[in-house]
């Protein structure tokens, strides 16, 4: 089965909150998200709680749950917490979570996260997600006076340590929380900091001559860092920016804890040399090519918008010169992209565009071109001819294990349907 992807906001505050306070976050999350979800997503949901004086927390259903009990204008609340069941999987983890967890150290922030299965939104996150999920990011920024946070995308669920802490070899937040003031959670698509962290990245001079950003002020000396691109979209040249840009407020890698792998999707490999006292884990996918385990900033070699030119996938595909430049685990040549993308157009399909291209120097230079992992599809309005191209790709993920026989996609897409492989692992 596939691990599922989450869209992920995390607010820190070292600002004294009222239960009644961070009730409201999560009530006016919730009552956003709502809009967002299928109908079959509304329920069920539960609620879990602890108060600070007891050792044992309390579950209810919402349905079946006031929020005026426990909403009072002291902090007695060691965690809340509004989790969307899996009636599917009722053991497995939740499909959303919106959290605010409370400290009792005085050094320690509080924090309030957000998590979304990206199976909520057939694994593809539109312009209207992702702005609504920043303007939410940015509201309860704002009202909980917050001094750092991130929004990311990835397949990691544990709102203690962020996906860059894990990958560094942090995990023990009682030594990352005194420092947030100092230290962002990392470098992602979203990034929430106070003005003493954008001073140390060298302020606005160094932000706006840059096309791939935008810097917001959200008042109070707070700001609000984010990629221009669709978080579905960012390239490792991208991230790699990014990462120089937020150098001056990371934890530098612990080498005695980090981990044995990048597993991330918006993460960069740290320095080879940090790896040397790990054992090296056998991977089943044979490399493309030899290419350096990290980019820095020597490396970088800007692909800006235009520089992949027009990304509609047959006339990207014909250009090409490397023999596997989509999907190599679905596609052994080229060729077999050719054809698969023909085939939907044959079906009806406006358009289909690849989405998430990686186009370093190396891999141009050892491969031949540039390589993607996925397709967008711009479907058509008639229901027919959707139906058969959705009917297409789930045949095409079966046949290739990239999919379960017991598993079939929702008819939740909309305009467009943004398609990658990822194997099965059951």
């Amino acid at each position: 089965m596939r691990n599922p992807r989450y869209l992920n906001c995390l607010i820190d505050t070292y600002t004294p909150i009222s239960d009644a306070e961070a009730i409201h976050c999560i009530v006016s999350t919730f009552e956003e998200l709502q809009q967002h979800l299928d109908v079959g997503f509304l329920f069920p949901w539960i609620v879990s709680w602890r108060m600070i004086h007891k050792k044992h927390e309390e579950i209810a259903y919402l349905q079946d749950f006031s929020w005026e009990a426990i909403a009072r204008d002291t902090c007695q609340l060691a965690y809340i917490k509004l989790m969307l069941e899996n009636i599917d999987n009722p053991s497995g983890p939740y499909l959303a979570v919106i959290e605010f967890s409370r400290r009792k150290e005085e050094d320690h922030p509080n924090y309030l996260t957000c998590l979304i299965d990206d199976k909520v939104f057939n694994r593809f996150a539109s312009i209207q997600l992702q702005t609504w999920f920043v303007q939410v990011g940015k509201d309860n920024f704002r009202k909980l006076n917050g001094c750092t946070g991130y929004i990311t995308y990835e397949s990691f669920l544990n709102p203690e340590l962020s996906p860059h802490e894990y990958l560094t070899g942090h995990h023990e937040y009682t030594k990352i929380a005194p420092d947030l003031r100092e230290y962002s959670r990392g470098y992602y698509w979203g990034n929430f900091m106070m003005r003493s962290h954008l001073e140390k990245i060298g302020g606005y001079e160094n932000i706006f001559p840059n096309p791939l950003f935008l810097l917001e002020e959200l008042g109070d000396d707070r700001f609000y860092l984010q990629f221009v691109q669709n978080i579905q979209e960012i390239t490792l040249d991208e991230l790699a920016i990014l990462r120089v840009i937020m150098q001056p407020i990371l934890r530098k890698p612990n080498p005695q804890e980090i981990a044995y792998k990048n597993v991330f999707h918006l993460l960069l490999d740290e320095p080879q040399e940090l790896y040397r006292q790990i054992p090296v884990i056998p991977s089943e996918t044979k490399p493309l090519a030899k290419h350096p385990p990290s980019i820095d900033s020597r490396d970088i070699d800007l692909f800006n918008s235009g520089t992949f030119g027009d990304t509609e996938a047959l006339a990207w595909l014909r250009a090409n010169r490397s023999e596997t430049p989509l999907a190599v685990e679905r596609f052994e040549k080229r060729s077999d992209a050719i054809d698969f993308v023909t085939k939907l157009y044959d079906l009806g399909a406006k358009k289909v565009d690849v989405r998430m291209i990686f186009g370093e120097k190396w891999r141009i230079e050892s491969t031949g071109g540039s390589y993607a992992t996925s397709l967008e599809i711009t479907l058509p309005k008639d229901y027919a001819r959707r139906k058969k191209i959705i009917d297409l790709i789930e045949s095409d993920l079966r046949q290739h294990g990239f999919m379960d026989f017991d598993q079939s996609l929702s008819d939740t897409y909309g305009e467009t349907f943004f398609l990658s492989w990822v194997r099965s692992s059951g």
